[in-house]
């Protein structure tokens, strides 16, 4: 991982191969808003061990097309002022416990999968304004698919399912989203 110059705002590292980032890369960037490492091979990510203070500053994080799972994926709590989030492409199979905790958020990018659901715990979403779903493999969307995003204000959904659902389609699936503008 090169070093980055004290005082950079914006890093973007995408395609370079990049297999894992450690705590330590962030330690001078007091300053940075956004960071994008997507289409790397990360099945490492790193960002809130230690006593750095880009945990305080970040409010983008591009982590789409890795390696990442459960586990690599569980190290976003201290992302408190995190907005937008995307997560999709990756390998995970249940959703990351770390995501409601990101109180902030208000773009969530992330994947759906068979047997996805938003549970309880995304109720802390309550500044959640636009979500984009992306497919991975063939669904079935139940009525509680989405009951964790009740609270969440969203606005703008573009879920572009087209072939990768099965006929089974809960009718009340969009319950949740009582302030749904937007449905793409």
């Amino acid at each position: 991982m090169p070093t980055f110059p004290p005082g950079a705002l914006k890093i973007n590292v995408s395609f370079n191969h990049i297999s894992g980032i450690r705590s330590k890369a962030f330690f001078a960037l007091s300053d940075l808003r956004e960071l994008y490492l997507d289409n790397n091979v990360l099945s490492e990510v790193e960002i809130c061990n230690g006593n750095n203070s880009v945990s305080l500053t970040l409010q983008r994080l591009g982590l789409r097309n890795n390696m990442l799972d459960n586990t690599s994926l569980g190290d976003l709590f201290c992302l408190q002022e995190l907005q937008n989030l995307d997560i999709r492409g990756n390998v995970y199979n249940n959703y990351p416990e770390s995501i409601p905790a990101l109180l902030n958020l208000n773009l969530l990018q992330i994947d759906v999968f068979q047997d996805f659901h938003f549970n309880r715990s995304f109720l802390s979403l309550t500044n959640l304004s636009e979500l984009v779903l992306q497919p991975r493999g063939m669904l079935t969307i139940e009525n509680n698919s989405f009951e964790g995003l009740y609270n969440s204000p969203i606005r703008d959904m573009h879920m572009r399912f087209g072939g990768h659902v099965h006929k089974h389609i809960g009718k009340n699936f969009l319950h949740p989203f009582r302030f749904l503008k937007i449905l793409y």
